[in-house]
Order: C-alpha cells, then structure tokens, then sequence
C-alpha cells in the first residue's frame, strides 16, 4: 500500500510504497511499483495530481516509467497499484515529445479560474 508523506524537499533515498510531497515545490516522488527500484519523479504542475485520502495515495493520470528498461504504467488508487495497459514505442515517443514540448513553453495550456481558486483555498487552509 502507497502512503504520503509530505516533505519540503524530496529525499535522495526513498522507501518502498512511499509517495513523497513537496507542495511548495509541486513535485513527487516514488520508486517503481514493479520492485526495480527506479525513481519516478512527478511534476505536480504538468499534469499528476496527488491526493491523500486516510493516509494512502491516490495518484493520476496514470504513471508511465518510460525511461526505465521495466516499462512500468500504472495508477495508483486508495493506495494501491492498478497496472494499466503498456504503450506501444511510437505512443511513448510521441507522448514524450508532448511533455518535452510543454517544458519549452511551445504549448501553454492556460489553467481556469476555478483551479487557480482551488489552489489557493488549498494553500490557504493547509488543506491535503
């Protein structure tokens, strides 16, 4: 089971079934749900989206570890991993030149009011 912890700076080591938070920062991080090991590092303002609910991590879109030789794609609900179909090569590639197009600034997707409004309360309260 994936629980969250909050942190204000993601750890260079992380354990097994720990989802780390930095809110301030809008990044996480987690190792590969299939046991390899592998980082899996996520930015919060590209798209996932992490929620805790009870303690246990609820993370989506779903998470392809496309630079990893284990090719994992899961999501992670209520805490646990619910693997997801695997992605062709030519849907990986174009999916990361999407990504990498974003990153440059190519393509904005400007976010709506009501989001930015969320955010804030979040921030505010203190709020997940």
């Amino acid at each position: 089971m994936y629980l969250i912890k909050i942190v204000h700076r993601l750890p260079a080591d992380l354990e097994d079934h720990v989802v780390y938070v930095s809110r301030e920062y809008e990044v996480a991080a987690l190792k590969c749900a299939c046991g390899c090991g592998h980082r899996v590092n996520l930015l919060l303002d590209d798209g996932h989206k992490v929620e805790e609910q009870d303690g246990r991590a609820h993370i989506w879109p779903s998470i392809g570890v496309w630079d990893a030789p284990c090719r994992s794609h899961f999501w992670i609900q209520n805490g646990e991993v619910l693997w997801a179909e695997q992605w062709s090569e030519g849907r990986i590639r174009a999916a990361m030149e999407a990504q990498a197009l974003r990153h440059k600034g190519d393509i904005r997707t400007p976010i709506p009011w009501y989001k930015k409004l969320w955010t804030a309360l979040m921030k505010f309260y203190h709020w997940g």
